[in-house]
């Protein structure tokens, strides 16, 4: 492993903001995906709406006076709150299915231009499994979170502004070490295309040795708190201006962190092997031809 001091690791921060081919080609696809997570929102929100008058009517139903001719009505109005649900459940199923297919196709366009590799289809099929197996993983660590911090020392703290500034710090630096994380995984699985060896890589060379991480962890929160100081100035244009302006900010943060990120790991990363075959084969002495061939080549000659 490469060891650094803080001199270049203020060095390697600095470069990251160079912005080149890499960096507007991540953005856009990030874009892309903004608009078509968008697009699928509001296609869902419009079918969801269009099953409100259906509710209406059963509630309506419902609260009328009983009568025979009241009780065949109902009868009717059970069976369009059976259909309601099954409406629910199939277009709740579809956004979620959308959801991952986009993100899977989106992020290993995204991650594939990153590590300059050549994009398969493949490879989006492999990412959408990595991508169920980490969001699980997710879910599991922010439950046990969940049990352990904030169901007893978030409602034991009081109200005032120390425990505020405490809680809000916790969530910053939780938020960042998770953006970490996540990206670390698809970094490693997007070289090795394996959920498994992806999950040890992380394990070991980012968990277990985070040592080496805390300097750009450090960096990374700081750009992050001033990140939230430009907001401050940007919060006081126009609505929509503002709107457009904050978005346009935080993706070129994400594009930021996923080069930066993939800068440092690159730099910590232990000598690929084909560098290592290549030095082998160079020092590595050659072989005395065979005494037996020498015979063979000399008679050749004589004749």
């Amino acid at each position: 492993m490469k060891q650094s001091n803080f001199k270049d690791e203020w060095k390697l921060f600095k470069g990251s903001f160079r912005v080149d081919h890499r960096f507007w080609f991540i953005m856009l696809w990030e874009v892309v995906f903004i608009l078509s997570v968008v697009a699928g929102l509001a296609v869902f929100s419009a079918k969801m709406s269009s099953i409100d008058p259906m509710m209406l009517q059963a509630a309506s139903q419902a609260s009328q006076p009983f009568t025979l001719n009241n009780a065949l009505m109902m009868q009717g109005s059970a069976q369009t709150v059976k259909d309601v649900q099954t409406m629910v459940f199939s277009y709740t199923a579809a956004i979620l299915i959308y959801m991952l297919l986009v993100m899977s196709l989106f992020k290993s366009i995204v991650y594939s231009v990153l590590l300059k590799k050549r994009y398969r289809a493949v490879f989006s099929a492999k990412f959408l499994l990595a991508q169920v197996i980490w969001c699980i993983i997710l879910f599991i660590i922010i439950g046990m979170l969940n049990t352990l911090f904030l169901k007893t020392l978030f409602f034991s703290l009081d109200t005032s502004a120390g425990a505020r500034l405490t809680l809000f710090i916790s969530l910053v630096v939780g938020i960042i070490l998770f953006s970490y994380l996540t990206i670390m995984f698809f970094l490693a699985f997007t070289r090795t295309e394996k959920v498994w060896k992806s999950l040890k890589m992380l394990f070991w060379d980012n968990i277990a040795g985070i040592g080496r991480f805390l300097r750009p962890l450090f960096l990374t929160l700081l750009t992050f708190i001033a990140l939230n100081i430009v907001f401050r100035f940007t919060n006081r244009l126009p609505t929509y201006v503002s709107i457009v302006v904050n978005a346009v900010i935080l993706l070129a943060f994400i594009t930021w962190l996923k080069i930066y990120y993939n800068a440092c790991l690159e730099r910590t990363a232990p000598e690929p092997a084909k560098q290592r075959m290549v030095r082998e084969k160079v020092t590595k002495p050659a072989k005395k031809p065979e005494p037996a061939r020498k015979k063979r080549v000399v008679k050749q000659k004589k004749k």
